[in-house]
């Protein structure tokens, strides 16, 4: 964090600027994430990304995503939220916030997980009709282990 700071004070940046602009991202970040979704996807990709995080304590934590996958082979982030864990309520209410979102479950034919429990779990209770695959790198770890 110290380097990009340098490099903004290095450039000629100002600290009021730096904080505009930052406020900036995090609008548009607060507004991808709550846009309604209008096209629902037929193939959702859920995953977490174990990142270190300066919140209240210094230690990684789980980012929570869903990208859609098109026909043409297109993606799209459709959500992403810094949880606490991995669980079964952490999935369900990032799950249920896509559906309220506009997610329209009947048209997801597939999602495609790590077969982490908590995944499972939330997928079980919001998504009982959807079919469910294991991510085929998750796979061949769990066949290499």
């Amino acid at each position: 964090m110290k380097a990009v700071s340098r490099a903004f004070t290095d450039a000629g940046i100002s600290a009021s600027t730096v904080s505009r602009i930052l406020k900036g991202v995090d609008e548009e970040l607060r507004g991808h994430r709550t846009r309604p979704i209008t096209d629902s996807p037929r193939f959702i990709f859920i995953d977490a990304i174990w990142m270190s995080v300066r919140k209240r304590y210094n230690r990684k934590s789980p980012v929570l995503f869903a990208v859609s996958v098109d026909e043409e082979h297109n993606m799209t982030l459709l959500s992403f939220k810094l949880a606490f864990s991995e669980s079964q309520l952490e999935w369900a209410s990032f799950l249920n916030d896509l559906l309220k979102r506009g997610l329209d479950d009947s048209v997801v034919e597939l999602i495609v997980h790590d077969g982490a429990g908590g995944i499972i779990a939330a997928l079980a209770e919001l998504f009982p009709y959807t079919k469910r695959q294991l991510c085929a790198v998750h796979k061949v770890r769990a066949a290499a282990a």
